[in-house]
């Protein structure tokens, strides 16, 4: 039993609002019953704090959440740094009890970034410990940098393929 999950992260980009959505439906049976639990959402920029969230998700008697979404937003202002940066979400119990089976349990976590007159994406947040890309890129590059999947399917000629594409730089 854990009082926690794995802390997710994923990328800050400048000058882009971001909104984040959680399902939680994947949680459900994972946790125990009657259970309170905090979803804290952190932007960090050059080792500063700029912005915190927290909200609070309640289990039934179940072990199901009541309400099976959750939504952060955030909308960027001159009053935030114009540098790359990260963010991260933390999932724990309320109480700091040991409510979780699992510390390593799926659930779906995109963020939605859009700017005004410019392309709007979403990027899979990943596990900011265990997960070996994180990792391997933390060693190599000293920082967080963010992957995105390029996947090319073509029944015809029996082809899939995909590639990792890492861009560190913006533009």
């Amino acid at each position: 039993m854990y009082e926690s999950l794995i802390p997710r992260v994923g990328v800050y980009y400048p000058y882009y609002n971001i909104n984040l959505l959680l399902d939680l439906d994947r949680l459900n049976g994972f946790i125990l019953n009657n259970s309170e639990v905090n979803f804290i959402f952190y932007i960090w920029c050059e080792g500063k704090l700029i912005f915190e969230n927290k909200k609070v998700a309640y289990v039934d008697e179940d072990s199901n959440f009541i309400n099976s979404q959750l939504e952060f937003k955030f909308s960027y202002s001159k009053k935030y740094f114009d540098k790359i940066g990260f963010y991260e979400l933390i999932v724990e119990s309320a109480n700091k009890e040991k409510i979780f089976f699992d510390q390593r349990i799926e659930f779906t976590s995109y963020g939605n970034y859009w700017k005004q007159d410019h392309k709007s994406f979403m990027a899979e947040l990943s596990y900011k410990f265990s997960d070996p890309r994180v990792i391997l890129q933390i060693e190599n590059f000293k920082e967080y940098i963010q992957t995105y999947a390029s996947v090319h399917i073509d029944i015809e000629k029996n082809l899939d393929e995909s590639l990792a594409v890492v861009n560190p730089y913006m533009s």
